[in-house]
């Protein structure tokens, strides 16, 4: 793989502001963003916790991914719903010890209909994890993924 232009590269910004020990305040562009803990760890239960953000980023992310795809390629998707549940490795967070792999096994079920074939479908499955950030993290420091695909004609 090459490697990036100077164009091809953008920057991110966060700031946070610690509101208490388990609860944080972040803005990134003007948008506001907290994150919470389960009340049984100091926090207020009412975000999500870090592992949990993530998770719901990596759907939102798979979400337009798959539909850039599908748009890109000519695949209508109609009534498009997608779940992630994920193994964690709580051991990390808990300094129980060193946990080099977090999440060994994330599933995603998806849901919707469309008028593709099998052949696109599959090639849609494959590129739109290779197309997210999160997911090719996660790719990358082997995590495995499990893919269910619920398609109905339209």
């Amino acid at each position: 793989m090459s490697s990036p232009t100077r164009r091809e590269i953008s920057r991110l910004t966060a700031s946070a502001q610690s509101e208490t020990p388990r609860r944080t305040k972040i803005r990134m562009r003007t948008h506001p963003v907290v994150i919470d803990d389960a009340v049984e760890r100091g926090g207020t239960d009412q975000r999500l916790n870090p592992p949990e953000t993530f998770l719901g980023s990596m759907a939102g992310c798979l979400n337009i991914q798959m539909n850039r795809l599908a748009k890109e390629r000519g695949i209508t998707l109609k009534n498009i719903n997608l779940s992630i549940d994920a193994d964690f490795d709580r051991r990390g967070v808990t300094w129980g010890e060193n946990v080099p792999l977090p999440f060994p096994l994330v599933r995603i079920v998806f849901t919707c209909k469309s008028d593709a074939s099998r052949n696109k479908l599959a090639v849609l499955r494959r590129d739109m994890l290779r197309h997210c950030p999160m997911s090719q993290v996660l790719l990358e420091g082997g995590t495995r993924f499990r893919q269910k695909w619920v398609i109905t004609a339209l």
